[in-house]
């Protein structure tokens, strides 16, 4: 979309026109806009358009995908096959968020829920076209407009019943893809590599079908051993498979790939040549699956914070306060009507007029709802009933309190009771940093913290920001789209 706006229209543009390059791509697709402030976005606007139509109106339907077209060297099937669907649908994603950014400026709410929901729907379908990176750019699709803000305090907002038909599109999205479900289309196409590789020793010409960018040129020793020594295939299959299976499985021991001699006496007998062949075809082809699931975990817990974001929004706008000013029970409580028919019923048990700790009231204390729950907190320290959401509660509640970019809902590191109403973060916990403080902001993310802003749009914060900057969210102060 953008090389066609690039060719077509830039060279018809007046001079004193700023060129396509001096726009800031990201901040147009998360950040309101106007075709006053930005003039060529209007061509792109027509142009594009009627393309992020018809991706809005597919990823309604329950099967999408990508038609995929291997390369015609006959040898590789799916490892060299072309993923063109990756980019686009990158670009997608971006052209999606820009779009709802500019309707967001136009107070056009519907028409930016549209495609904030068909950007979110196209994550999920991407995540379940095969292979890791078509799930890890997925995770990447559906994370991106989570981050629109669209609850400016000096503008129109959205009402309620716009605001509930976007959290019930969040909680209806189709699945999100499993691990194992990709995991075993990568086993798949590692296997088949292997097969690619074996019908290379018999065609050297095959090599340059997209082997050489992993074991280097013909005259490397690595081709010189598979082309002029046996090699017992079944030891290779057998280790790779066993691989897979420790991968997913945790029971993996890659000390054995750090610790034994590679020095020219593995190459010598066919049981030893077989293993330090396998042995590096494992290190080749062996995803990161941890670094995988935390993909998933972060994942799962921002859609946790923009749901309960909605949630207290629109419980703002219904009660004309904020969830949490109930004496006697924690916001979480007062959020379960719009969490999902599980969080209903437990909120309908529930006695808001006792304490939360009453006798009555005890017994949902190890209740543990999704929605409260970070999956990478959980995998390592399961608390029944525990959660790592909190709200800030400022020394003076009334300072920045009309500000966008103020902290709504963030991550803590120590866990507490999801009912408990009296333990949320103080401000001077919160300004001591990420990561600084047990009963302060941080996460069990590596670098950083899920945070959700009062505008609605969820960051990831790194543990990394400048003080001064923190302060701005902790308290608030900007009002400015």
């Amino acid at each position: 979309m953008y090389d066609r706006y690039v060719k077509e229209t830039l060279p018809g543009i007046p001079e004193d026109y700023a060129t396509w390059e001096q726009y800031d791509h990201e901040f147009l697709s998360t950040t309101p806009w106007t075709i006053e402030e930005n003039p060529l976005m209007e061509c792109w606007l027509q142009d594009c358009s009627p393309a992020l139509d018809i991706i809005a109106e597919a990823v309604q339907k329950p099967a999408f995908m990508f038609p995929r077209v291997p390369r015609g060297d006959g040898v590789f099937v799916f490892v060299s096959m072309e993923m063109p669907d990756v980019l686009a649908a990158r670009l997608y994603a971006y052209g999606l968020r820009a779009r709802a950014n500019y309707r967001i400026a136009q107070e056009d709410f519907d028409g930016a829920f549209d495609d904030i929901i068909a950007c979110l729907r196209l994550g999920r379908h991407v995540g379940h076209l095969g292979t890791t990176v078509h799930a890890v750019v997925g995770f990447d699709v559906e994370t991106r407009p989570k981050g629109i803000d669209f609850n400016f305090p000096d503008g129109e907002q959205p009402s309620a019943e716009q605001l509930l038909r976007l959290l019930d599109a969040i909680d209806n999205l189709p699945s999100r893809v499993k691990l194992e479900t990709f995991y075993e289309m990568e086993r798949f196409m590692g296997l088949e590599s292997i097969q690619s590789l074996m019908r290379c020793r018999t065609n050297p010409a095959a090599m340059q079908g997209g082997w050489e960018c992993l074991i280097g040129s013909p005259a490397t020793g690595f081709h010189l051993v598979l082309y002029w020594t046996g090699i017992d295939w079944n030891t290779i299959f057998t280790r790779i498979n066993r691989m897979y299976d420790g991968r997913l499985d945790g029971t993996l021991d890659t000390d054995d790939y750090l610790t034994e001699d590679s020095g020219p006496q593995k190459y010598l007998t066919l049981k030893t040549r077989s293993k330090r062949i396998s042995q590096i075809l494992e290190v080749l082809l062996s995803p990161d699956v941890d670094a995988i699931k935390e993909a998933i975990w972060r994942t799962e817990c921002t859609t946790n914070l923009k749901r309960l974001t909605l949630a207290t929004l629109i419980y703002e706008k219904e009660h004309g306060t904020w969830p949490d000013s109930h004496p006697l029970h924690s916001w979480r409580v007062l959020l379960l009507p719009y969490l999902g028919e599980e969080a209903k019923e437990l909120y309908e048990k529930i006695r808001l007029d006792e304490p939360w700790d009453s006798e009555h009231n005890r017994q949902f204390h190890e209740i543990s709802l999704s929605a409260f729950q970070c999956p990478s907190a959980n995998h390592q320290k399961m608390v029944d009933g525990g959660t790592h959401y909190s709200v800030i509660v400022r020394d003076d509640p009334e300072v920045g309190l009309d500000k966008k970019n103020r902290f709504l809902i963030v991550e803590r590191q120590e866990a507490i009771c999801w009912m408990k109403p009296d333990e949320e973060i103080t401000q001077q916990a919160a300004e001591a940093g990420i990561n600084k403080s047990p009963k302060g902001l941080g996460s069990h993310h590596p670098g950083g913290l899920n945070a959700a802003a009062k505008a609605g749009g969820v960051q990831f914060i790194s543990d990394t920001i400048d003080d001064d900057k923190l302060q701005e969210w902790i308290v608030g102060t900007d009002s400015s789209r």
